[in-house]
C-alpha cells in the first residue's frame, strides 16, 4: 500500500484564530496513522507562483486513511477554522 500526502499551500490571515487548530489537529491526524512532514514559510519558489505564504506536507499510511481523516466527524469544525483564517489550497496525492 502506498503512502498518501497531502499537501497545503497556506496563507494564514489570523495567526491568533489559528492556533487552536494547529494545536488540536496533529493528535487528530495520528488516530488516522497522519504526521507532518514540513511546515515552511521560508520556501524556495522555482518555478511559477506559490502564492502562499506557507508550504505543509502531511503523509498518511494511504489515500483511504488520508480521505478518513479529512472527511471525520471530529476534523470537520477544524475545517471551518482553517478556512476562516487562512488562505489556501489541499491537495492530495498518492506516494509511489
Amino acid at each position: 500500500m502506498a503512502a498518501a500526502y497531502m499537501i497545503i499551500g497556506v496563507t494564514v490571515t489570523d495567526e491568533a484564530a489559528f492556533g487552536p487548530y494547529a494545536e488540536e489537529v496533529p493528535p487528530m491526524m495520528a488516530k488516522y496513522g497522519g504526521e507532518v512532514i514540513v511546515v515552511d514559510d521560508n520556501f524556495e519558489v522555482l518555478e511559477g507562483d506559490f502564492g502562499r505564504k506557507r508550504a505543509v506536507i502531511l503523509k498518511f499510511p494511504s489515500m483511504e486513511q488520508a480521505r478518513d481523516f479529512y472527511n471525520s466527524d471530529e476534523y470537520a469544525p477544524m475545517i471551518e477554522l482553517r478556512k476562516a483564517c487562512t488562505d489556501g489550497d489541499v491537495v492530495l496525492v498518492q506516494g509511489l
